[in-house]
């Protein structure tokens, strides 16, 4: 083999080599940049307004007013409701803790826990103060326009009511649907 063959072959397995360690490198790169994103952080905050109905089977309209939070899988909402049938209104405070299993800015589920505090008016029976433990998921996401909205189904059960020296409860489950805007 003549000596120009021969550098030839050594610079042919040289340039192979370094290509596929370019390549490799390269690999390397797009893997580490792909970790970044991954290991990136899921923030965000906003106020809402939101509407509904329950608890159902009644028709009661829902509204509220909250602000909710998110870094990455932990969240949580504080949110101001009414609600009002006419005979039976109540206003209350709620407080949650939102678990985000898949935590993506764009378009999420979760499931949280909190509890209730509110004051019901009723015709037929004297106010009272409320006070329930709660249970929600739902389902959070941006729309065409890049603001924040969400359905969400919550559970209250059981309520504890406290009027004028008399404590009551009830164990039927309070199940209301709401759907958010995000401003």
């Amino acid at each position: 083999m003549s000596t120009f063959g021969l550098v030839s072959l050594v610079s042919a397995l040289l340039f192979s080599g370094v290509s596929s360690v370019v390549t490799s490198l390269e690999n390397i790169e797009s893997i580490s940049q792909e970790d970044k994103q991954v290991q990136s952080v899921i923030e965000k905050q906003y106020g809402y307004v939101d509407i509904g109905v329950g608890p159902a089977p009644l028709p009661a309209a829902i509204v509220g007013l909250g602000y909710r939070g998110q870094r990455n899988h932990h969240g949580y909402d504080v949110s101001l409701q009414g609600n009002t049938m006419f005979i039976v209104s109540e206003v209350r405070l709620n407080f949650l803790y939102h678990y985000y299993p898949s935590p993506n800015l764009e378009s999420q589920w979760y499931i949280g826990t909190g509890v209730a505090a509110g004051y019901a008016f009723l015709l037929t029976h004297p106010s009272c103060l409320t006070l329930s433990p709660q249970w929600v998921f739902g389902k959070e996401y941006c729309n065409d326009s890049g603001k924040r909205t969400f359905w969400q189904v919550g559970i209250r059960e059981p309520i504890f009511a406290f009027t004028h020296g008399e404590n009551d409860y009830t164990w039927i489950p309070l199940v209301e649907f709401t759907y958010g805007f995000g401003f």
